[in-house]
């Protein structure tokens, strides 16, 4: 439907040689390049081999073909495109492959009754650029040199030049007035291309502990692609009211010890308001079935 109108010529659609001359005005006749021919080396090492050729759509989208390592490493490949004044200008898509989860290795007590507890280990992974967290706190970021072209396994040549980072951090356990607490504390090291590896804590805290502290490994907690999908809501959210007793007879009321986020049922923290839902310390809230503790994505919830 027409809205409005206004008196003016008839617009006509410019010619290729009108769009080219406009491009090339731009950025102080610099303009953008109008690519006529491109060329990839990866069938051969000519490139006057048909097979190097690339073929572009309507839309100016092209793909081509390339031998690639076969779990982990980087290929460089090298284009030469050719520009409508018939300048020749070389690069190379550089392309990366890794499968292989970072390593984490670290043991923290169970029971303790150090009111600070120290965490040491060792994050590392097969490619530089890695990252470690605890406790959702980037702890730790490794340079990535982006050096490392075309390598393949088989060379034994390593894609980390820097190798492993040594953990050392602290976690203040002591924080509810020196009274016993439990703790779930989470390590995670995740690499630039998003492989993850993530293990998972649970410590007492009880200052008057004198028995002998047991080491654990933690808990492996699966990666985003190993978790299971869960399709139903933790807890429906409804405006009705309901009468049901067994619900109430099933339910106990407890005291939070702690600060505690409310999540979904994807184990994501659920936003109000644009601010993270947070219940403060010292509230009461009602677990129903009886407080039993169900695991999702990794996570405990009551």
């Amino acid at each position: 439907m027409l809205s409005a109108a206004v008196c003016g010529q008839i617009f006509t659609s410019p010619t290729p040689d009108q769009i080219y001359a406009a491009i090339k005005a731009v950025n102080q006749g610099q303009g953008v390049f109008l690519v006529v021919k491109l060329v990839a080396i990866t069938q051969s090492n000519s490139e006057n081999d048909k097979q190097n050729l690339v073929t572009f759509d309507k839309a100016s989208n092209f793909k081509f073909k390339f031998r690639a390592p076969i779990k982990a490493g980087e290929k460089a490949v090298k284009y030469i495109y050719t520009t409508k004044d018939g300048n020749k200008v070389s690069g190379f898509f550089i392309w990366e492959m890794d499968e292989e989860e970072p390593t984490l290795d670290l043991e923290i007590p169970s029971v303790t009754n150090q009111p600070v507890l120290h965490i040491s280990g060792i994050a590392n992974d097969n490619e530089d650029g890695y990252r470690v967290f605890v406790d959702g706190d980037n702890v730790f970021t490794q340079r990535s040199s982006g050096n490392n072209v075309n390598y393949y396994p088989e060379s034994d040549q390593s894609m980390n030049p820097y190798g492993p980072y040594t953990i050392n951090y602290d976690i203040n356990l002591d924080d509810n007035n020196g009274k016993p607490t439990d703790h779930i504390i989470t390590v995670e090291v995740d690499d630039k291309l998003g492989n993850v590896t993530q293990k998972k804590f649970n410590v007492h805290f009880d200052q008057n502990y004198t028995g002998q502290s047991e080491f654990i490994p933690g808990e492996n907690i699966p990666s985003p692609s190993e978790e299971p999908k869960v399709d139903q809501p933790v807890v429906s959210h409804t405006n009705e009211t309901t009468n049901n007793t067994d619900n109430l007879d099933n339910a106990i009321t407890l005291t939070l010890t702690h600060n505690a986020f409310v999540y979904d049922a994807n184990g994501n923290v659920v936003i109000t308001d644009g601010k993270n839902t947070l219940l403060e310390k010292g509230n009461t809230i009602s677990a129903w079935h009886k407080g039993q503790i169900t695991t999702f994505a990794g996570k405990k919830y009551v």
